[in-house]
């Protein structure tokens, strides 16, 4: 029986060689293709999933391969790069996530909708079970899209 590469076991797809790394880590653009190649669906697929949205996990994609090359000397090429470019992977789909909530607009009331939303001490605690509390807790949760709902 023949010993087999646990890289290779894992899965289909053959285990980048020691060889191809160190042109990575050179940023040889022969090595970087086929380093691309090798990864780009996994990476994509796992950004998707993430993301939900094709278009911007593209665009992610691509940032974390711009990350990659920008680290591809800090590379070792003893070593499965797998966790290292997940990892990257990871930091790019966190970062777009803080983009996303910075860029949400907040959630503006018109001055009657602010008026109607009783304050503290004005009895609000009291009148919790009121349909007009109610009616006005509808109303503002109506109001606000379905990401800040």
């Amino acid at each position: 029986m023949e010993p087999r590469d646990d890289r290779r076991a894992r899965d289909d797809r053959p285990a980048l060689d020691r060889e191809l790394l160190a042109g990575v880590r050179r940023r040889d653009a022969a090595a970087l293709e086929r380093f691309f190649d090798a990864y780009y669906d996994r990476v994509y697929g796992y950004v998707a999933r993430l993301i939900g949205d094709a278009h911007a996990a593209e665009d992610v994609t691509h940032d974390i391969f711009l990350r990659l090359h920008g680290a591809a000397g800090r590379l070792d090429p003893d070593r499965d790069p797998t966790p290292w470019v997940f990892a990257v992977a990871a930091n790019g789909v966190r970062d777009h996530w803080r983009r996303a909530a910075r860029r949400r607009p907040p959630v503006a009331l018109s001055p009657a909708q602010l008026a109607e939303i009783p304050g503290p001490g004005d009895g609000s605690l009291e009148r919790l079970g009121h349909a007009d509390d109610a009616r006005l807790i509808t109303t503002a949760l109506a109001s606000l899209s379905d990401a800040d709902r």
